[in-house]
């Protein structure tokens, strides 16, 4: 009997093992079955991978294909344009618009064609440039060279003004702008090139030195030296400065300096000393800008929120009071096109807000020989000191500087663009940058270039500033 219980026990535990083993017979088979379906995923997604691979590198080919157009398009448009030009001289006037039309065309046409499908960005880097608290440049040619010129505010550490301004010379070989010439300089905030009777001049304007005192303030004059191929010190302008520009009438030459305490400063150039000479004081209020415009063949000049107009002797007489209009100005910028005058109002600040609007107006000439302003938008800016406008390919540009609150922090300032129908500006571009202070435009070699000046971050006083060529898809 025990023997039999014996075997009825193990009977009933080899079942039990029997029905245990089946179980992992068909987890392992199922096992299997899951290492299968894994394996064809894996050499599906392998397939998958070597696929995306070849698209990836008939991309890259196709965009490596659309650059060099880009740039052949570039070269092609440079080209007709000098074609244009040289062809228009040995023809008369009714045979150079029609071919001068032709022309413009057939470069519309080629541009329009390669940028419905170009990946090119708009701007391309050329160039970085990494100084202290860079805050204005000009560009210029002299002799087959070409110049840019900085104005440089303050030392890294944002304390000392007492620095060097610079001018870089472009350096066929490497391709880039290098260090040419140093400028001592105190608070530099504004440089201007022009010419008289082949002459070449250069001005640096001077703010409050390091401890905050604007006495013995002294702007520069530099004239160019054809033999060494640099500036040479001309005059001193005994008054601190925020911004000098230059304008003629007939073949009178004026520069006007802005100043902290004596408004604007009218010079004269006088052709016998070949020095400049006081000629008019416009304005004793402060002066952060006095910008010259003409209008109907007539000079102006808009100094803080009055406009000013030159008479047949040469001096200036008040003509318009736009303070309604003007009230929160930082700077202004005033710019023809198409037969409009537009004005772009910097509104830096309303108090402790920063984030306001900026105005654009049309300056009107009335039957009555008056100056109008007619608003045309506003475009919200933070911290906005500065609009800087262009032409380029035919159209209008408007590029504004936000410098924001903190002046260390990220601030977008964009480049707009006119809508020729609805004679408004539209955002073209978007930049993301600090403390950006100002633009600079020019063409070098018949390519377009747009240069950021970017003061300083979060941390420092030294920051890079940045040098574009333009894409004719912009």
């Amino acid at each position: 009997a025990q023997q039999a219980a014996n075997i009825t026990a193990l009977q009933t535990a080899l079942a039990l093992q029997q029905t245990a083993s089946e179980a992992i017979i068909s987890a392992l088979t199922a096992q299997a079955a899951n290492i299968t379906t894994l394996h064809n995923q894996q050499t599906a997604f392998a397939a998958n991978v070597t696929t995306l691979g070849n698209q990836q590198t008939v991309l890259v080919a196709n965009i490596t294909t659309l650059t060099n157009q880009q740039i052949a398009l570039d070269a092609n448009i440079t080209s007709l344009q000098i074609t244009v030009t040289n062809t228009i001289e040995n023809i008369s006037a009714s045979d150079a618009a029609i071919n001068l039309e032709s022309a413009e065309l057939q470069i519309l046409d080629m541009n329009t064609a390669l940028c419905s499908f170009s990946v090119m960005p708009p701007f391309r880097l050329q160039q970085s440039f990494f100084a202290p608290q860079l805050v204005d440049a000009v560009y210029f040619e002299i002799l087959g060279f070409r110049y840019l010129a900085v104005a440089n505010l303050q030392d890294k550490a944002c304390r000392v003004v007492e620095i060097n301004s610079t001018i870089y010379r472009y350096n066929q070989t490497s391709a880039n702008f290098t260090v040419w010439q140093t400028i001592p300089t105190v608070a530099a905030s504004s440089v201007t090139q022009f010419s008289i009777s082949q002459e070449v001049y250069l001005t640096f304007n001077a703010g409050s030195n390091s401890t905050g005192s604007y006495e013995n303030s002294k702007s520069e004059i530099l004239i160019f030296n054809k033999i060494s191929g640099k500036f040479d010190h001309l005059q001193y302008i005994n008054s601190s400065t925020s911004a000098i520009n230059t304008f003629n009438i007939g073949s009178s030459y004026f520069l006007c300096f802005a100043t902290r305490s004596n408004g604007s400063l009218i010079y004269r150039f006088n052709s016998l000393s070949k020095r400049f000479d006081f000629w008019q004081q416009v304005s004793p209020a402060f002066a952060r800008s006095s910008i010259p415009f003409l209008l109907n063949g007539d000079q102006y000049l808009l100094t803080g929120t009055t406009a000013y107009k030159a008479n047949e002797t040469l001096y200036f007489n008040p003509i318009a009071d736009w303070q309604q209009n003007l009230s929160l100005i930082w700077s202004a910028s005033i710019f023809s096109f198409n037969g409009i005058t537009f004005l772009a109002s910097a509104n830096r600040a309303n108090g402790s807000n920063y984030i306001i609007p900026s105005h654009i107006f049309i300056i009107n000439h009335t039957s009555g020989g008056q100056l109008q302003l007619q608003f045309v938008q506003e475009i919200v800016g933070n911290g906005t000191i500065l609009f800087s406008s262009f032409t380029f390919f035919g159209n209008m540009y408007l590029a504004m500087a936000n410098l924001g609150e903190n002046k260390g922090a990220m601030t977008k300032s964009s480049v707009y663009k006119l809508n020729a129908t609805t004679i408004q500006f539209e955002v073209a571009h978007t930049f993301l940058a600090t403390g950006v202070m100002g633009w600079e435009y020019f063409t070098m070699d018949g390519r377009p270039f747009l240069f950021l000046l970017q003061s300083q971050t979060a941390t420092s006083c030294e920051a890079d500033s940045y040098l574009y060529s333009l894409s004719t898809c912009f």
